[in-house]
């Protein structure tokens, strides 16, 4: 496994959340749920993630707008539209929150590198999995 990727909450500095959490890294989803969302539909890996742990927390999404686009996720976070949930590491100008429900956190997004024993490119392909490993573990401080 390469790591996983959390699955976090995403609004603008100026966004009400911001102050509320006063500093916190985290926030409720059951407060989470009581703001507009936006998140990938379900043939996402990460919605699966997110549906999973509002279920098992007791909660259901309310009216939200699903998107499979990345930019438009972030943008739709920045110009104050919504709160993006989704797995994009450190998107610009957007305050991070990881999503939890009393003790237990959302998780993430588990990343995989595979290839055939005996492929030609073995040991690069080997070291590109060791340096994207690094890459996601410095993106999550």
């Amino acid at each position: 496994p390469l790591g996983s990727v959390p699955v976090r909450a995403w609004v603008p500095p100026a966004h009400p959340l911001v102050a509320e959490c006063s500093g916190a890294a985290t926030v409720e989803a059951r407060r989470l749920l009581q703001e507009r969302l936006v998140l990938p539909s379900r043939r996402s890996v990460s919605r699966g993630v997110i549906d999973s742990f509002i279920g098992s927390a007791g909660l259901s999404l309310g009216p939200h707008v699903e998107c499979d686009d990345t930019g438009t996720l972030c943008a739709l976070a920045r110009a104050g539209r919504a709160v993006a949930l989704m797995t994009e590491l450190q998107p610009d100008r957007l305050v991070g929150f990881d999503i939890v429900a009393g003790e237990e956190s959302i998780g993430g997004v588990p990343l995989v590198a595979a290839w055939r024993p005996g492929h030609f490119a073995g040991q690069e392909l080997a070291d590109l999995a060791e340096r994207f490993r690094g890459f996601i573990a410095g993106s999550l401080l």
